[in-house]
Protein backbone atom coordinates (compact mmCIF):
# COMPACT_ATOMS: atom_id res chain seq x y z
CA UNK A 1 0.00 0.00 0.00
CA UNK A 2 1.34 3.31 -0.71
CA UNK A 3 0.44 6.64 0.60
CA UNK A 4 -1.24 9.26 -2.47
CA UNK A 5 1.77 11.39 -2.47
CA UNK A 6 4.00 8.39 -3.07
CA UNK A 7 6.43 5.99 -1.96
CA UNK A 8 9.38 8.16 -1.72
CA UNK A 9 7.94 10.67 0.24
CA UNK A 10 6.84 8.73 2.76
CA UNK A 11 10.28 7.37 2.73
CA UNK A 12 11.98 9.91 2.80
CA UNK A 13 10.41 11.74 5.84
CA UNK A 14 10.58 8.56 7.61
CA UNK A 15 13.76 8.15 7.37
CA UNK A 16 14.49 12.02 8.08
CA UNK A 17 12.66 11.71 11.16
CA UNK A 18 14.27 9.11 12.14
CA UNK A 19 17.77 10.37 12.32
CA UNK A 20 16.31 13.11 14.15
CA UNK A 21 15.30 11.16 16.87
CA UNK A 22 18.29 9.21 17.38
CA UNK A 23 20.00 12.97 17.72
CA UNK A 24 17.20 14.00 20.20
CA UNK A 25 18.05 11.06 22.62
CA UNK A 26 21.29 13.09 24.11
CA UNK A 27 19.69 15.65 24.56
CA UNK A 28 16.38 14.02 26.42
CA UNK A 29 19.66 13.00 28.77
CA UNK A 30 20.26 16.05 29.21
CA UNK A 31 16.85 17.52 29.99
CA UNK A 32 17.06 13.83 32.74
CA UNK A 33 20.50 15.58 34.35
CA UNK A 34 19.32 18.38 35.09
CA UNK A 35 16.05 17.34 36.91
CA UNK A 36 18.38 15.04 38.68
CA UNK A 37 20.69 17.77 39.68
CA UNK A 38 17.54 20.38 40.79
CA UNK A 39 16.15 17.31 43.07
CA UNK A 40 19.73 17.04 44.89
CA UNK A 41 20.22 20.75 45.05
CA UNK A 42 16.71 21.01 46.59
CA UNK A 43 16.92 18.21 48.75
CA UNK A 44 20.57 20.07 49.73
CA UNK A 45 18.47 23.85 50.33
CA UNK A 46 20.08 25.01 47.55
CA UNK A 47 17.40 26.36 44.73
CA UNK A 48 20.61 28.77 43.80
CA UNK A 49 22.65 25.95 42.33
CA UNK A 50 19.06 24.22 41.24
CA UNK A 51 18.60 26.90 38.98
CA UNK A 52 21.79 27.43 37.77
CA UNK A 53 22.07 23.71 37.10
CA UNK A 54 19.15 24.21 34.75
CA UNK A 55 20.26 27.03 33.09
CA UNK A 56 23.65 25.25 32.46
CA UNK A 57 22.52 22.05 31.08
CA UNK A 58 19.69 23.83 28.85
CA UNK A 59 22.78 26.27 27.96
CA UNK A 60 24.47 22.90 26.69
CA UNK A 61 21.59 21.29 25.24
CA UNK A 62 21.24 24.62 23.25
CA UNK A 63 24.60 24.13 21.66
CA UNK A 64 24.25 20.74 20.99
CA UNK A 65 21.21 20.43 19.26
CA UNK A 66 22.09 23.88 17.57
CA UNK A 67 25.36 22.35 16.07
CA UNK A 68 23.38 19.34 14.96
CA UNK A 69 21.24 21.64 13.28
CA UNK A 70 23.48 23.39 11.19
CA UNK A 71 25.34 20.18 10.45
CA UNK A 72 22.63 18.85 9.25
CA UNK A 73 21.44 21.76 7.37
CA UNK A 74 25.04 21.57 5.34
CA UNK A 75 25.51 17.74 5.33
CA UNK A 76 21.80 16.62 5.15
CA UNK A 77 22.06 14.59 2.05
CA UNK A 78 25.31 12.87 3.00
CA UNK A 79 23.60 11.71 6.36
CA UNK A 80 20.98 10.23 4.58
CA UNK A 81 23.03 8.28 2.05
CA UNK A 82 24.51 6.42 5.08
CA UNK A 83 20.48 5.12 5.67
CA UNK A 84 19.35 4.77 1.64
CA UNK A 85 20.80 5.45 -1.84
CA UNK A 86 17.66 5.15 -3.44
CA UNK A 87 17.56 8.23 -5.97
CA UNK A 88 14.06 9.13 -5.75
CA UNK A 89 13.92 8.63 -1.89
CA UNK A 90 17.67 10.59 -1.19
CA UNK A 91 16.58 14.32 -1.96
CA UNK A 92 13.25 14.04 -0.07
CA UNK A 93 14.52 12.92 2.97
CA UNK A 94 17.52 15.40 2.87
CA UNK A 95 14.85 18.30 2.23
CA UNK A 96 13.08 16.89 5.30
CA UNK A 97 16.08 16.70 7.02
CA UNK A 98 17.00 20.32 6.40
CA UNK A 99 13.28 21.91 7.30
CA UNK A 100 13.25 19.78 10.23
CA UNK A 101 16.87 20.90 11.37
CA UNK A 102 16.05 25.14 10.60
CA UNK A 103 13.24 24.58 12.73
CA UNK A 104 15.12 23.04 15.35
CA UNK A 105 17.79 26.43 15.28
CA UNK A 106 15.18 28.83 15.54
CA UNK A 107 12.97 27.00 17.93
CA UNK A 108 16.30 26.89 20.19
CA UNK A 109 17.39 30.39 19.61
CA UNK A 110 13.80 30.95 20.16
CA UNK A 111 13.18 29.41 23.50
CA UNK A 112 16.52 28.45 24.66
Amino acid sequence: MSASFGAAALAGYTIAIRILIFVILPSWGLANAAATLVGQNLGARQPERAATSVWRTGFYNMLFLGSVGVFFVFFAEPVVRLFTRDADVVPLAASCLRILSYGNIWLRLRHG
